[in-house]
């Protein structure tokens, strides 16, 4: 039998932007080991996470209340020492008018995921 060894990967830093509590842009570097999270509620720490678990595809997009734009974008390495670079954005673009000149409002969501070397 064949076994495939998994690679192993460490946070380097992670930037949010327009994820849940995170409006503004936000840089997060994390040291080799261990990390805390430390923040003044609640949301910001649950937020942090939540975030990662998205770039990962490891939460529902429903779990994310997510604002016109939203990207986070993540440095990690391997145990090799490579550097990874792995973005994921969402886009929300609002349309108006149908045929009768009444204003409607949607949201149509533009995922994107790229992972660079």
């Amino acid at each position: 039998m064949f076994y495939e060894k998994r690679r192993k990967y460490r946070l380097k830093s992670i930037d949010i932007h327009g994820f849940k509590s995170y409006a503004n842009p936000k840089h997060i570097d994390f040291s080799a080991g261990l990390n805390a999270v430390l923040a003044p509620d609640i949301n910001g720490a649950e937020d942090l996470l939540s975030a990662i678990r998205w770039l990962f595809g490891m939460c529902d997009e429903s779990e994310i209340s997510a604002a016109d734009k939203t990207e986070v974008k993540a440095s990690v390495v391997d145990e090799n020492g490579e550097e990874i670079e792995i973005v994921r954005q969402t886009e929300k673009t609002a349309s108006s008018a149908d045929e009768s000149g009444e204003a409607k409002v949607f949201a149509m969501e533009i995922e994107q995921e790229t992972f660079r070397k």
